[in-house]
């Protein structure tokens, strides 16, 4: 189950994180070609604004992805309407589907889920991938502005 506070926080701010988003330049994106077979099917975990999920496409990948906050997958489908059959709702640890993928992207989304649901999560991911597929997983390190209840001031959970 996706924590609460942070989907609160994400479905507030919606508008906001959707610019802040696009705005920023991907820190993954450079990897896609080592980390996936050219032209594979690829899912992103929390997809966000759709900015990976994008730049997978453009790249050739047959890319999908999946975001929990209902709000900021809206603000991608309105700015990206040719998106609607390619992103979808879902939330770790236990994403809802038949597929099966060459790779998974998941770029800052582990910091988000509760340390007690993170190895159920990669499973589960494990699980939606194909026989040599991959996981492309990136975690921010440096925060200064987490407390001792891995929160930040947005209430935002960052293990």
């Amino acid at each position: 189950m996706a924590d609460q506070k942070t989907l609160a926080f994400y479905d507030e701010n919606a508008e906001t994180i959707f610019e802040l988003y696009e705005s920023a330049q991907s820190q993954v994106q450079k990897h896609f070609a080592l980390s996936f077979p050219a032209g594979g099917k690829v899912l992103d975990v929390g997809a966000g604004s759709s900015r990976d999920l994008r730049a997978l496409l453009a790249q050739g990948y047959d890319a999908y992805g999946v975001e929990p906050c209902e709000a900021l997958r809206s603000q991608a489908l309105k700015h990206h309407p040719d998106l609607s059959s390619r992103l979808f709702a879902g939330a770790l640890p236990q994403l809802d589907t038949n597929e099966k993928y060459d790779g998974i992207l998941c770029s800052a989304v582990f910091m988000h889920i509760p340390e007690s649901e993170q190895v159920q999560a990669l499973i589960n991911l494990r699980e939606l991938l194909r026989p040599g597929g991959r996981m492309l997983i990136s975690i921010p390190t440096q925060r200064n502005d987490v407390g001792s209840d891995k929160r930040d001031n947005n209430g935002r959970l960052l293990n």
